[in-house]
């Protein structure tokens, strides 16, 4: 069980961000495995739930397990479409199901960042409904979080949360999985006495469950550990005590050929080749039957290793040559263009049916001639003036039915570039919005609040971020990126990292220095301080904190400012004049400011997007001081309609106005 889990640590081709990338790469015509897939895509006019959509849910999570097991990548589509019918039903259990196996497809990715985030987003969840089980789950889940990136000691102190649990409910399997996880995290440590007493207590409990397959496997890992401390005599007899149970009680597949290839080398340093040339055979016609290429390298290179040992290099040097191309072979995509050859296919299949269409109009051609030569000689004259006209007409008809083609190519080709953009951008707007916090859970953190958010184009590089601390205390940032569209939705995505990984993992919760913390994050990441760097792309933020009982207000700002009503009075709080990013000093220290709260206090944030919109009689933009009289003239009412008024001053201030920038108004009373 050890060694299976410690696989998903090799290097993965998908780097961060590669779904937003993903969208841009098919604008220019690459075809993508997420296109392959139904076409539907959820928004808020999709059709009406049904009542069995808890069931249609579970059916749906259950298939991206299944995807993400063949390393699909449409198992991401299936599993955020499963989230979005999960909250549109409002069932905790369900939503934290999801974020749990969203978590698990980024984290097999390798981006443990948004997994870090789906993960803690379903543990909020079940917590809400108590679900030991699966606060078990999240807490293992987020442990391998923390091993991914070497923090052991996180590592550790989750993953004992999780052993507990499951020790406690009495769930002997996951109990015994999570003392693999722990010999998991002593082995990437390289604290083999620990590695191996968490195999003994597995072991001893395999043994008492009668669980064969686990057993095989543990002893397999044993086997590991023992190479691992050049203990060859006692890995070899934990090896074949593995092999004996898996030949037994499984298939012959990848955990074999693991303890194939150890027992080889084993038998490699013992310098006992004909040994050790039977078990790497035996792995190889493994790996070549269940496509274990990785292993199948491996076994390669150790062949070809011991023939040379036994002076047979011809044999040597086709190992080698065999771990070379299977190497390679792991990183071979296949690029077939099937949408080309569609097109050449109906091109020929038009080509041969005009060919037709022109013969069988020359035979009716002829045998009109033929009739026609029985008339008398002033027809026959007609007749030759009209057939020339005949052929000019037809020859024009012909050339306009080429040019009429060619548009018509030209057209469908545009057409269905434009559908692929169309439908790839909105498919980024889902993954976006996922990425946003939920309105409810704003309402659990502060009375009364709204959020008016209206993106330009259909993805948006405004973005609001939102998290309450388990002691009470509240965060939220309102940031406005450089740009609009999908490049401003790169940085939003990036933005949205960046506070993640100041107040999740980093734990700061000064506001001024979480803002420092994402200055140095933005400029690392886009590597603005190497000289060759052109990148001066960064955001405007303002972030505000509450203290637990809410009678306090801290604020920071970069470049935003923060609006406080209160008896009938506009208060505005100055931001830093500099931006998160760009061409400023990664050192920056933002400050912060504290503020005392009353109740019934309207604080407000907002991007530069709805005063900088042009409108009204006279074609203006609408300007700070029309917001900030508007504020003033709405702030008593409840917030649900502040925020209808703020819309519909805005829609009809842009009459017929083209939206210039993304718009995002944030109201909240305390």
């Amino acid at each position: 069980m050890l060694q299976i889990r410690l696989k998903f640590f090799k290097p993965h081709l998908i780097m961060k961000l590669i779904l937003l990338c993903h969208f841009v790469i098919v604008s220019f015509g690459t075809n993508s495995c997420f296109s392959q897939q139904n076409s539907s895509k959820s928004s808020h006019n999709e059709k009406p739930i049904f009542k069995d959509d808890k069931n249609y849910i579970n059916q749906q999570l259950e298939e991206a397990v299944r995807l993400a097991e063949l390393n699909d990548n449409n198992s991401l589509k299936v599993a955020l479409d499963a989230y979005e019918r999960a909250k549109r039903i409002k069932d905790n259990n369900l939503i934290g199901k999801s974020e749990n196996i969203i978590g698990n497809i980024y984290w097999y990715s390798g981006d443990y960042s948004i997994a870090s985030e789906f993960y803690f987003r379903a543990l909020k969840n079940f917590e809400k409904t108590n679900n030991r089980q699966n606060i078990a789950e999240c807490y293992r889940n987020i442990g391998w979080i923390y091993l991914g990136q070497k923090n052991f000691d996180k590592a550790e102190e989750y993953m004992i949360r999780s052993s507990r649990t499951y020790k406690n409910l009495n769930l002997q399997h996951q109990y015994m999985v999570s003392l693999d996880d722990l010999g998991n995290l002593y082995l990437t440590k390289g604290d083999y006495k620990k590695a191996l007493y968490c195999c003994e207590l597995s072991i001893e409990l395999a043994k008492k469950t009668n669980d064969n397959n686990s057993l095989g496997t543990t002893y397999g890992t044993s086997g590991y550990i023992y190479l691992k401390l050049k203990e060859y005599d006692k890995s070899e007899e934990f090896y074949n005590k593995s092999l004996d149970f898996l030949i037994k009680y499984s298939a012959r597949g990848y955990n074999t050929c693991l303890v194939n290839i150890g027992l080889a080398n084993i038998n490699f340093h013992k310098k006992n080749y004909s040994k050790a040339l039977i078990h790497v055979n035996d792995a190889i016609e493994i790996a070549k039957k269940g496509n274990y290429n990785s292993e199948l390298a491996e076994a390669y290179l150790l062949s070809s290793q011991i023939h040379k040992e036994l002076n047979k290099f011809d044999k040597a040097y086709e190992m080698s040559v065999l771990y070379s191309s299977t190497k390679d072979s792991l990183h071979e995509l296949n690029n077939r263009d099937y949408i080309k050859e569609l097109e050449n296919k109906n091109k020929l299949e038009q080509d041969r049916l005009h060919i037709q269409n022109l013969e069988q109009k020359g035979k009716l051609d002829k045998s009109n001639l033929e009739r026609e030569q029985t008339f008398k000689v002033f027809l026959i004259v007609i007749i030759v003036l009209i057939f020339i006209f005949g052929i000019f007409l037809v020859r024009s008809i012909v050339i306009k039915k080429r040019a009429n083609k060619s548009l018509s190519e030209a057209y469908t080709i545009i057409e269905e570039k434009n559908k692929d953009i169309s439908d790839s951008i909105d498919y980024a707007k889902h993954i976006q919005h996922a990425r946003l916090p939920l309105i409810e859970n704003l309402k659990n953190g502060f009375s009364d609040v709204f959020v008016y958010y209206v993106p330009r184009d259909i993805v948006s590089g405004d973005f609001y971020w939102y998290d309450k601390r388990p002691d009470g205390s509240i965060y939220f940032v309102c940031a406005d990126c450089t740009g609009h569209g999908i490049p401003g939705a790169f940085m939003s995505m990036m933005g949205i990292d960046g506070f993640n990984y100041a107040i999740l993992e980093r734990a700061i919760y000064n506001s001024g220095d979480i803002l420092t913390h994402v200055n140095r994050f933005i400029k690392d990441s886009l590597n603005q301080e190497h000289e060759s760097t052109k990148s001066k792309d960064g955001m405007d933020a303002a972030i505000i904190s509450l203290n637990p009982e809410k009678t306090e207000l801290t604020y920071s700002g970069a470049n935003r400012p923060m609006y406080l009503i209160r008896d009938e009075e506009l208060i505005e709080f100055k931001p830093n004049k500099l931006s998160i990013g760009g061409n400023h000093l990664s050192e920056y220290q933002f400050s912060s400011e504290k503020i005392a709260t009353s109740k019934g206090d309207c604080i407000y944030l907002f991007s530069d997007g709805y005063a900088d919109q042009f409108g009204g009689e006279n074609g203006k933009k609408f300007m700070t001081k029309q917001l900030k009289e508007l504020l003033l003239s709405i702030h008593k009412k409840p917030m649900t309609e502040q925020e209808k008024l703020i819309q519909s001053t805005f829609e009809k201030w842009k009459i017929n106005q083209a939206q210039v920038d993304d718009v995002l108004v944030v109201g909240i009373k305390i």
